[in-house]
């Protein structure tokens, strides 16, 4: 009997041990060169983005994460690059190097187990070949890279880093949306009801829908500098040149002088409506800009930054994007650059 009362706490104590490292989020890291450095986590809860940061010790460093709403936990050792994992039940580790903070090794949970197999077979082995590769070769790598990234989704259809992947293909590639509609129904249930799977849903749903050389543009109203709603129908019967841009976008700014040369040019013909990616923080420095750069057309914005129902439902998704449309607010053009946007109002009489 006093053996079993000297076992009983003893068994207490593993059982309390265990739990505490069987604890859900649980995140340990052993990074070299990290020192004594602030290892900061970001994440999405309800909508908002939260951050929290803790000091490693000597390399090492310990985190309880949070469940995020798209499962995925940002994690920042050097400014200004992140680099993302999955929350998982289980425990997650993390090593690597503070030289090469891009290319950390996630280990715990499924998902973190598919996204070290994505990062080591296709991401860093492209960022490899696209350092030495001559503008031809950059194409071609381009092309293999997608592939090889939609075959890695079809073989990976349990886990939320293929949506994840699929998304961002939607974005950067230029696959018909067929073709990616028939990828998402080909990941599991539970994958394509995650928040991962939906937004992909919802992105196609834009992409269909995504005004195009040729068709209607999507008409908006949008408040101005002033607070004054801007309806996009009301400038019927001319010609629009739709800019979007931000005040952080340094190209956007390089474009600034040319436009005003548009401007002058056909100003009895163009209207120009500058649309800003920005936050709502963001306002003072946006009008800042405006006075600054002497920009006298019409300058709206949602202050959503990217994530405005106008910057969505035209996939905005490169700054400068200059869209061009006739006075029956079709469009004409569509270019990441000027030129083409001179060339098609030089050709119009």
């Amino acid at each position: 009997m006093k053996s079993k009362y000297i076992l009983f706490p003893t068994m207490l104590f593993a059982l309390f041990t265990n739990s505490l490292i069987a604890q859900p989020g649980k995140v340990t890291g052993n990074i070299k060169g990290l020192g004594n450095r602030p290892v900061i986590f970001g994440y999405k809860q309800k909508g908002k983005y939260q951050l929290d940061t803790v000091f490693a010790k000597q390399d090492h460093f310990s985190y309880l994460a949070k469940p995020s709403d798209d499962g995925r936990i940002h994690l920042r050792i050097t400014s200004p690059r992140y680099t993302a994992f999955y929350y998982d039940e289980v425990p997650v580790t993390v090593s690597g190097s503070i030289e090469t903070p891009y290319k950390l090794i996630f280990k715990g949970g499924p998902d973190n187990t598919v996204l070290s197999r994505y990062e080591e077979s296709i991401e860093w082995v492209y960022d490899e070949k696209f350092k030495t590769a001559s503008g031809s070769e950059r194409a071609k790598l381009e092309q293999q890279r997608n592939k090889d990234i939609l075959d890695f989704i079809l073989k990976n259809p349990s886990s939320i880093h293929s949506a994840y992947l699929l998304y961002w293909q939607t974005i950067t590639d230029d696959t018909p949306i067929d073709q990616y509609e028939n990828i998402l129904k080909s990941l599991s249930a539970a994958v394509q009801d995650s928040d991962q799977g939906k937004q992909v849903a919802k992105r196609l749903e834009l992409l269909k829908k995504q005004p195009v050389v040729g068709k209607e543009a999507l008409n908006f109203t949008l408040p101005d500098t002033a607070g004054r709603a801007v309806d996009l129908n009301n400038y019927r019967g001319k010609y629009v040149l739709l800019d979007f841009w931000g005040h952080w976008c340094g190209p956007c700014i390089k474009s600034f002088p040319k436009l005003k040369q548009l401007q002058s040019q056909y100003m009895d013909k163009l209207v120009i409506i500058g649309i800003a990616a920005e936050y709502e923080s963001d306002k003072p420095q946006w009008l800042k800009t405006i006075r600054t750069h002497k920009l006298n057309w019409v300058q709206v914005s949602e202050l959503k930054a990217d994530k405005g129902e106008v910057n969505e439902g035209y996939n905005v998704n490169a700054f400068p994007t200059y869209l061009l449309l006739d006075k029956n607010g079709i469009v004409l053009e569509r270019s990441l650059s000027l030129e083409p946007i001179q060339q098609k109002l030089s050709s119009i009489k």
